[in-house]
């Protein structure tokens, strides 16, 4: 493994401090806040750190469906988040958002029925442009409602700064509760306007999960494959439809490791499986001159 693989590979090990580094950053910021520092202001709809803007490519969207202009803030604000979109695809909901960090722990508390659900690209697709639609005859800001990044960031501005909470901790719990128990992350799979409007911008070069047929050493069976079962949205790695819902968290590829390597990230003309910093099984690594 080379550099550049190792170094894709370190990252996808660390996604779970990552993930929990961003929810403690948006419970940071009001804090410093009130504390009078002001170098990073804002949450997932708006943030500014010293004098560089990060704006929800969504947020911007809808301020100008419903003002039929152009904010040059807002602009300059969308050339990171959609340079990131660009080679990784909608990687900031499997690193960033605290809603799916939320859904993936109360998953464990909440396994589910094990399900495997097919990726209907037209139906995705469909779905973001009725979030568009209707953003556009409301009137009002209604996509600030759905936008759980920025709610759960709302959330925590309010209860620091007011010390109280508002709506959004309702949407929240709710959405949770029926995503998570009644649904099976039906949210993130099919949803969530804000990463089916990043996946627009995602690079079919970029960064993807790929899989060989050839190495799969485990069952063929959807719901008792380890990299399915292993999947946060319960889609299957081993198809080869698996975009536009699925979101890059690497979870599948990390458990192929002990299973031939099927799996792997593709990123450009770098490949790389992410070889765990430890066994996470008590079984030994399936070597391919052993299949």
């Amino acid at each position: 493994m080379n550099g550049k693989q190792k170094v894709l590979s370190f990252l996808f090990r660390k996604r779970r401090v990552i993930q929990v580094l961003s929810l403690a950053f948006l419970v940071m910021i009001p804090i410093l806040n009130v504390l009078k520092i002001t170098f990073v202001t804002g949450n997932y709809y708006s943030l500014r750190i010293w004098k560089i803007e990060f704006v929800d490519p969504l947020f911007a969207l809808q301020d100008f469906l419903l003002t039929l202009s152009l904010n040059r803030t807002l602009l300059l604000g969308l050339i990171i988040p959609v340079g990131i979109a660009f080679f990784a695809g909608k990687i900031f909901c499997s690193f960033i958002c605290p809603y799916n960090l939320l859904a993936e722990w109360l998953r464990k508390i909440f396994p589910g029925k094990g399900r495997v659900y097919p990726v209907h690209s037209r139906r995705y697709w469909g779905i973001l442009v009725g979030w568009l639609i209707l953003a556009a005859l409301a009137g009002f800001p209604i996509l600030y409602f759905v936008s759980m990044p920025g709610q759960i960031g709302v959330f925590f501005s309010d209860l620091i700064f007011l010390k109280m909470v508002g709506t959004e901790s309702l949407i929240i719990v709710v959405l949770l509760a029926l995503d998570v128990v009644v649904f099976n992350r039906i949210w993130c799979r099919e949803l969530c306007p804000v990463g089916a409007l990043l996946q627009r911008f995602h690079y079919k070069k970029g960064l993807i999960v790929s899989y060989s047929e050839m190495d799969c050493v485990c069952s063929m069976n959807e719901t008792e494959s380890p990299c399915v079962m292993r999947c946060p949205i319960h889609i299957n790695p081993k198809s080869n439809k698996i975009y536009p819902s699925c979101f890059n968290c690497g979870e599948c590829v990390k458990e192929c490791y002990f299973y031939g390597e099927a799996l792997k990230m593709n990123f450009m003309n770098l490949t790389a499986n992410l070889t765990p910093r430890y066994q996470l099984r008590k079984e030994e690594p399936i070597k391919k001159e052993e299949m």
